[in-house]
């Protein structure tokens, strides 16, 4: 099923606004909201966000072994929607159950 737009903005509004954490060391960084792409190791951990502009900041691992941290808009993760295989779609999708956290309890570099 496809992410919904306001599903994710939602989810995002409790993060603080972009820049707002910059002097906080990553692994002292609140992370907000998981978002994971289906049939992949894809994962986003978000900890900044503006919802006027829907720009994102948070940890990105597109699971090819370089995570780092770095901005991806809403509508980029919302529109994520690429055929790996016939009848294999990876989409974005929101871990629902997902409570704020440090970055550093996730276990991930």
């Amino acid at each position: 099923m496809k992410l919904d737009r306001q599903t994710l903005h939602d989810a995002l509004c409790a993060a603080p606004a972009l820049y707002a954490t910059e002097g906080t060391a990553m692994e002292d960084k609140i992370i907000y909201a998981r978002v994971t792409g289906s049939w992949s190791m894809c994962e986003w951990l978000i900890a900044e966000y503006d919802p006027e502009q829907g720009i994102i900041f948070g940890w990105c691992d597109l699971g090819i072994g370089f995570p780092e941290w770095g901005y991806v808009t809403l509508d980029e993760l919302v529109d994520l929607d690429v055929e790996i295989k016939p009848g294999f779609r990876v989409r974005a999708v929101l871990d629902t159950g997902f409570e704020p956290v440090l970055f550093s309890e996730l276990g991930r570099d």
